[in-house]
């Protein structure tokens, strides 16, 4: 906090700041502000000496004035000079005087400067307020201006907004006769979808029935082919037993059938291989190759499976029918398909499996599948005896179920 004095003279506060920069003075443990300074400063030498010994020897304010003494006998003779004394002492009472005034005139002199900037400040407050009352009165006007255009921007705006919404209800109306004539398109066209589907599927009906048609063909003419070469094998050895002059034996009735020489090649490496052992058991036309061909429908190659289906179709009797429903499941959609027509060969069923459709799909008809077997598959084939019964396959076509 900074120290206040005040000084002795005028009665001015004299910050502690002032003292320490020399603005103001300390005389013997009184303070002289800077203005009493400058004053005393304009007077005589010895003026402003005696001046300054009064406000120093001078009782503070508020103090009581101290009793005077009477002086020995033996100072009366300095009588004369306490007169010269009393003089001097008026005199700096005059200067001292003549100090406050200087100081309060130049307070004053302040005080009027601070009015007249006050004025000035006022009279220019005064001419804002005036500018500021001018720009009021043109406000109504404006105001009144404003709200003109306003109003008629207004009055645009709603005739826009009139146009625009009949705009959007005409926009409305049509869209709904669109929407009313591409209902009654979708609808014709779902018509003319449905009757295609029926086409469609009549025509695959058509289809199946000629290509079953045709897998009868070609065993016929598989089967004649086969006596034919039979017939020419049988002259051929017919012939050669007559150039010989001595009969051969009969072979035993308990020989192994030639095909078993072809049982090595379905492990064989090559898949190649393998499929010609399995088409060649295909080709014997001997039930009892099958039990060896159906392993062969979980082989690693894509077309031995394929052919096994084939070749258990060929083979013609139910015995591979529980394999080529596990089949079905195969990973491959050929072989799934090759499966599904070997299945068709044998029990003349269809249970319209699509080999192509999802896995969802296809499980419903594989039980279907597996239902129809455990229920009339498996007695047909245990009252065969032999497992070699009478097989639908050997109707022309296939039975729609």
């Amino acid at each position: 906090m900074m120290k206040i004095h005040f000084c002795d003279l005028c009665n001015e506060s004299v910050p502690q700041s002032d003292l320490d920069q020399g603005r103001a003075q300390m005389v013997k443990g009184r303070v002289v502000c800077s203005v009493c300074e400058r004053a005393m400063s304009l007077a005589p030498s010895s003026v402003r000496a005696l001046g300054a010994e009064a406000a120093i020897t001078a009782p503070a304010q508020g103090s009581s004035p101290q009793p005077e003494f009477a002086a020995p006998a033996a100072a009366q003779g300095t009588v004369a000079n306490n007169g010269s004394a009393a003089v001097w002492m008026a005199a700096a009472s005059l200067i001292v005087c003549a100090i406050v005034i200087y100081v309060f005139q130049q307070r004053i002199d302040r005080l009027e400067g601070t009015d007249l900037d006050l004025a000035r400040g006022i009279e220019f407050q005064r001419g804002d307020v005036r500018a500021l009352d001018a720009k009021l009165g043109r406000v109504p006007a404006e105001t009144s201006a404003l709200e003109k255009r306003l109003d008629g921007r207004m009055q645009e705006s709603l005739a826009a907004g009139e146009k625009q919404r009949a705009e959007l209800v005409a926009a409305a109306q049509r869209a709904e006769q669109a929407v009313a004539a591409l209902q009654g398109t979708l609808a014709q066209m779902r018509e003319d979808v449905d009757k295609g589907a029926v086409a469609r599927e009549q025509r695959l009906d058509e289809l199946s029935h000629r290509l079953a048609a045709s897998e009868d063909e070609r065993r016929a003419l598989a089967e004649r082919l086969d006596e034919y070469a039979q017939s020419a094998e049988s002259a051929r050895a017919a012939s050669e037993a007559a150039a010989r002059t001595l009969p051969e034996k009969a072979a035993p009735a308990s020989a192994a059938p030639a095909w078993n020489a072809l049982l090595p090649n379905l492990a064989d490496a090559n898949p190649s291989t393998r499929w010609e052992a399995v088409d060649e058991l295909g080709r014997t036309k001997d039930p009892a190759a099958i039990e060896h061909v159906v392993p062969l429908l979980k082989d690693s190659d894509l077309f031995v499976r394929m052919c096994a289906a084939r070749v258990l179709a060929d083979l013609g009797t139910l015995q591979g029918v529980p394999a080529l429903i596990d089949a079905l499941e195969d990973a491959e959609p050929t072989v799934r398909e090759s499966a599904w027509h070997a299945l068709q060969t044998l029990t003349g069923k269809d249970f319209k499996f699509d080999p192509q459709a999802n896995e969802g799909e296809r499980s419903r008809k594989v039980k279907q599948w597996r239902d129809w077997w455990k229920k009339e598959g498996e007695p047909l084939l245990n009252g065969g005896g032999s497992g070699d019964p009478k097989q639908p396959s050997q109707k022309s076509g296939t039975q729609k179920s």
